[in-house]
């Protein structure tokens, strides 16, 4: 029988936040969603078990590379988003980037297809270094893999 030495799992918050805030956890959470999740694995398989949580949508991910959704669109000059991970719940980084689509192309942002496209453009080492939960993920799979330290891109 072969076992895993390592499972991540990736989720985001915007459709946990009802959860959240039945909880009573909104202020912090995604730290409060991630132990959420880690509790509700077998004992067995805490420490290989890593959640990880995308705040708020994997698209605040994208938004920390305003060069690449540019390069994207072939419109320079799309505004850069100060803190993309705290681009909240009432105006998601889905939304910001139908507004951004709809600004620079007069079209919709589509999450199967412009997502994959733009996640083949963005540079990781923008990604990490404005978006900690992103860098979070990204160390502990460098500690997984035996990489000590910081990761670095």
């Amino acid at each position: 029988q072969s076992r895993a030495d390592a499972v991540f799992g990736l989720t985001d918050l915007h459709g946990a936040a009802i959860q959240l805030l039945a909880m009573g956890f909104l202020g912090k959470k995604a730290e409060v969603y991630r132990n959420h999740i880690h509790q509700k694995a077998d004992q067995e398989y805490h420490k290989r078990f890593f959640p990880h949580v995308a705040v708020h949508e994997l698209e605040a991910w994208i938004l920390a590379d305003h060069d690449a959704i540019s390069r994207h669109l072939n419109a320079p000059g799309v505004e850069e988003i100060a803190n993309p991970e705290d681009v909240n719940l009432e105006n998601p980084p889905s939304k910001r980037l139908d507004d951004i689509f709809f600004e620079h192309q007069m079209r919709p942002y589509s999450k199967g297809n412009d997502q994959s496209l733009l996640w083949k453009e963005v540079d990781v080492r923008k990604v990490y270094a404005r978006c900690p939960h992103f860098a979070a993920f990204l160390n502990d799979l460098a500690k997984v893999v035996g990489l000590n330290g910081p990761f670095h891109v």
